[in-house]
């Protein structure tokens, strides 16, 4: 992700770790149907640069966040842990949300093609966001719903673990923003594995 923005990038970049987490308070995000996936990739690369920028190099040294007051030794390395397993939550959330396989599986390759966008961008940890969450037992085990999937699927996930050496701009989009930063969205992992169970049931042993 680092190659994906260039210094001029940086500088105009004014946003902090503080106003993300007063974006997150926003009401009226959009709806994920009406966001493109490049929206999408651009705002999750937007918003990981941000969080990755605000860590002071300090937190870097002694390997503070491997020890048991890891929060108070590197507290802004603990909040990009944060952001990732939000980021993931809302992706694996937002796709539980949805009723019938036609829609769970449109979802999915939505996703998929923001983790590629985000590839392209050279964001890796973007891409990881996202299939860390369709890796969870409660989509993964979904066969019905990756049986409608498009074949191309398994070559992109495959794609998007290479980097591409891309230098790419990106504006911050508000409306794109509270969206991914809507808290309220996102379901908790025993009612995520609960909808799974009654999208499909467990088989008999």
């Amino acid at each position: 992700m680092k190659g994906a923005l260039s210094q001029d990038d940086q500088d105009d970049t004014h946003l902090k770790i503080e106003d993300i987490i007063q974006m997150s308070d926003c009401p009226k995000p959009e709806c994920f149907e009406t966001l493109s996936a490049m929206e999408l990739a651009e705002q999750i690369t937007l918003l990981d640069h941000v969080v990755f920028r605000s860590i002071p190099y300090e937190e870097f040294l002694g390997q503070g966040w491997m020890k048991v007051d890891k929060n108070e030794r590197t507290p802004y390395i603990m909040k990009t842990s944060q952001h990732f397993n939000d980021m993931s939550n809302l992706v694996a959330s937002q796709i539980m949300n949805y009723a019938d396989v036609s829609s769970r599986a449109n979802s999915i390759e939505k996703w998929v093609a923001v983790a590629d966008i985000c590839r392209c961008m050279h964001n890796y940890n973007g891409v990881l966001e996202i299939t860390s969450a369709l890796n969870r037992s409660a989509i993964y085990r979904l066969k019905k719903t990756w049986g409608k999937v498009s074949k191309q699927i398994s070559h992109i996930i495959r794609e998007i673990r290479q980097f591409q050496q891309t230098s790419y701009r990106i504006e911050h989009q508000q409306k794109v923003t509270h969206y991914l930063l809507d808290k309220t969205l996102i379901i908790d992992e025993d009612t995520l594995y609960e909808l799974s169970l009654k999208i499909e049931p467990r088989l008999p042993a």
